[in-house]
């Protein structure tokens, strides 16, 4: 079950994508569990709809259609991780750069936005959570310098 959580950045996106539009094109699909559209999903309030939303609803992906990735990736992930979910279960669809800051055309930038939601939910089906380690470091090394070539002794 994959949760799809829209943001249209306090108007920003919305002037440009038909966010409507992009919802009913989501409803159509089956593994879909949920769609939000929220109009700041950075803010608090709607991280903790995110929260409980999957919590709520065993939703096992997400997708977000938002800002950048290089953003908000880990404002997200921080948020999955509150919600009991692995962080590296969730994909970023850049609708500011790549749809809102370069087209004028309104039917140009929606088609865009469902292209790279489509693009994010695809790859979101094939994730597998990752499990992050810890290493511990040793004290006792010390490297000075490096070798490019290996000289015999």
């Amino acid at each position: 079950r994959i949760g799809v959580f829209l943001c249209d950045c306090g108007g920003n996106l919305s002037r440009v994508i038909r966010f409507p539009d992009v919802v009913a094109a989501l409803g159509k699909l089956a593994d879909i569990g949920y769609v939000h559209l929220g109009h700041r999903l950075c803010s608090e309030e709607e991280r903790e709809r995110m929260v409980s939303e999957v919590q709520e609803r065993g939703i096992d992906r997400v997708v977000i259609g938002a800002c950048s990735p290089e953003l908000y990736e880990g404002t997200f992930g921080d948020v999955l991780e509150r919600a009991g979910m692995n962080p590296y279960l969730m994909c970023m669809a850049n609708l500011r750069e790549q749809c809102a800051w370069v087209y004028r055309d309104r039917g140009k930038a929606t088609e865009k936005a469902k292209t790279l939601i489509r693009r994010a939910l695809s790859r979101a089906r094939l994730l597998e959570p990752i499990e992050q380690e810890h290493i511990s470091v040793s004290r006792d090394v010390l490297v000075i310098g490096c070798f490019t070539d290996i000289i015999p002794i």
